[in-house]
């Protein structure tokens, strides 16, 4: 293509994108000359447009292109006569070729992000008079192709966009473009440059119209309100949930491909699909762009985050209380969700996020912050880039403390050694008398065991229960209490988000040599794999009945101890994109209870039995 050929598209272009209006601009060998052209819109084009109408039904989506001389002029290198005439011959010639270029480079996609193979059923060529179209004209006739699309079933989604041109033309082309279906009114016509998405998803209730589910093909006053962004209803929107507890601030940002590669490319073989392995060859550099533009400070320090998770999402992912499928995914409708944690080490008083991701694309973000009970608003944009938040007054949560045991029951303590002398001394008594020995000889005898048995006195005793003390028992009551209380300990350790947190807390109910085991135990049961093994938050613990039973193990039967048969619900709740994924379990096991260094400890635990109650999924409300 000619010097004067790319200088001439770029300035119509550029002029029609300033005023709305097109140039002819006629080449003679003498230079340029430019003509405003002030006419209706069918004949003020920009460079290269397609017009496009698409009409949806259960089975088929039949869409309709218009196209002008003026693409074939710049797809085919069609050069004017000495007339300035675009040959009919060379334009219907043109026109055959073009079929091979819409099915190419027009793409309809399902859910999945698989695209739909269509074929031509109609083509209306330009209505030409004489040799040919006059370069002034070449913007204002227009041929008609028709492409069908058979649809497995009736569509939820429906993405349109178009590659016009491949990867090696660099010169604008637009489409103009509009849908139906059944009896509703078309969508608004939009204009979608290349590779921009028309995502539009559709009800066959035969009540609700097709609705428009991506941004760019909105206006800025069509952006929906964040209560019904809460839903992840956009797909090319971003969104960000910012969530402060006692343990940790944490950012969810949920952004489209398309957008975030106006930052930089993620590499891939083929331009249309992001494999498995190039998203996971990603990792680093998406971690690295998301801590680096999400700055975070908890009570005055700037905190580094933990990227806990970067997803890949196409589509079809519409349940957030499920675990994205790996997959390759399209970049044209894949959105990229990252989360991002930043740990506080006991409740905040002040939390201050900055955000400055904003360049030519993203002029600002729309955020809600969930901070505890609290659920506030905020647009981070260049006039407001920061969101500062203040603790009203809310407490720390109280520390995880030792439950005091009872004195021991009292014992007698037995001199054994001393009293070892006494069989001693009747022994040394019968020998001496045997021997006829002196008086003084059982004398010194007597008075030499004597101060033996004197020394002997605190050593070599033996502590054995007091029979006539009253036997130790303790209620019903004080046993479910004292086991309420260690029950309800081991779960708030798990309100802790680091494994040694965990640990040192659950020491103060757990006997050493459970620690491990029950750890193990209780992580699983607060593992929703749902959300990728995320460990869920316990919102309530419940005991629903309970008996006290004898030990497992034997123990001491004048001691305290006990055994104790539970049966409980556990209500955990994990909260990604703004939604609450709860889930009850109901346990039942077999404890035991004994008192270690003055303190109650569950020694042992045996499960019985374990099922899922519920799983429900709800948008927290604002």
């Amino acid at each position: 293509m000619s010097n004067s050929r790319n200088l001439y598209l770029w300035l119509r272009t550029f002029i029609f994108r300033l005023t709305g209006k097109s140039l002819i601009i006629l080449c003679p060998a003498g230079g340029f000359i430019l003509l405003m052209l002030v006419a209706p819109e069918a004949q003020a084009h920009p460079i290269s447009i397609t017009w496009v109408d698409a009409h949806v039904t259960k089975t088929k989506a039949r869409v309709t292109l218009k196209i002008t001389p003026e693409d074939l002029y710049l797809f085919y290198n069609i050069e004017p006569d000495e007339n300035n005439l675009l040959k009919t011959k060379d334009l219907l010639d043109a026109l055959e070729k073009h079929e091979a270029f819409l099915l190419k480079y027009f793409f309809v996609l399902d859910i999945q992000g698989k695209r739909l193979e269509g074929k031509i059923i109609k083509i209306t060529p330009f209505k030409i008079e004489g040799q040919g179209v006059p370069m002034a004209e070449i913007a204002g006739k227009t041929a008609t192709y028709v492409l069908l699309f058979d649809l497995d079933e009736p569509p939820e989604i429906l993405t349109f966009y178009q590659n016009f041109g491949g990867d090696e033309m660099t010169l604008p082309a637009v489409m103009i473009m509009s849908v139906t279906q059944g009896a509703f009114d078309q969508t608004k016509r939009v204009e979608l440059d290349k590779g921009m998405p028309y995502i539009i998803r559709f009800s066959w209730d035969g009540q609700t119209p097709p609705q428009v589910a991506s941004r760019e093909s909105l206006r800025d006053e069509d952006v929906p309100d964040i209560e019904k962004a809460m839903g992840i209803s956009s797909y090319s929107s971003i969104y960000s949930f910012i969530y402060i507890t006692d343990f940790e601030v944490r950012h969810e940002i949920l952004i489209p491909l398309l957008t975030l590669e106006t930052w930089f490319t993620i590499p891939r073989k083929n331009p249309d699909l992001l494999e498995i392995d190039e998203q996971d060859a990603a990792y680093v550099m998406l971690s690295d762009f998301f801590s680096k533009h999400n700055h975070i400070e908890i009570d005055g320090i700037v905190v580094k985050p933990t990227v806990q998770r970067i997803d890949f999402y196409g589509l079809d992912f519409k349940d957030f209380a499920m675990q994205a499928e790996r997959r390759a995914v399209r970049p044209v409708t894949a959105r990229v969700g990252a989360i991002l944690s930043y740990s506080t080490k006991g409740a905040p008083n002040k939390v201050k996020v900055a955000w400055d991701m904003n360049n030519w694309r993203v002029h600002f973000m729309r955020s809600v912050i969930y901070a505890y009970d609290q659920n506030l608003k905020h647009v981070f944009c260049h006039p407001t880039p920061n969101f500062e938040w203040t603790n009203p007054g809310r407490e720390p949560l109280p520390p995880i403390t030792k439950i005091t045991s009872p004195a021991p029951p009292p014992k007698l303590s037995i001199p054994i050694a001393a009293l070892a002398g006494l069989p001693a001394l009747i022994l040394i008594m019968f020998i001496m008398k045997a021997a006829s020995c002196k008086k003084g000889h059982y004398l010194t005898a007597i008075f030499v065991l004597g101060i033996l048995t004197a020394i002997a006195w605190p050593y070599g005793r033996l502590e054995v229960p007091d029979p006539f003390a009253p036997k130790p028992t303790l209620s019903d009551q004080d046993a479910l209490a004292i086991f309420g209380s260690l029950h309800k300990n081991i779960y708030r350790a798990f309100d802790y988000r680091t494994e040694s947190d965990i640990y040192d807390a659950l020491a103060n109910s757990v006997d050493g040599e459970l620690l491990a085991d029950i750890y193990l135990k209780i992580h699983k049961g607060l593992e929703m794999q749902e959300q990728g093994g995320a460990v869920s938050r316990v919102k309530e613990v419940k005991i629903i009945d309970g008996k006290k039973t004898t030990l497992n193990k034997t123990g001491n039967e004048n001691s305290y101890d006990f055994g104790y048969q539970c049966n409980w619900t556990v209500e955990g709740t994990v909260e990604h994109w703004g939604h609450i994924h709860t889930r009850v379990n109901q346990y039942e096991a077999i404890f035991s209870v004994r008192t270690r260094k003055n303190a109650w400890k569950i020694t042992d635990m045996q499960v019985l039995n374990e099922k899922r109650l519920k799983f429900q999924t709800r948008l927290r409300k604002m």
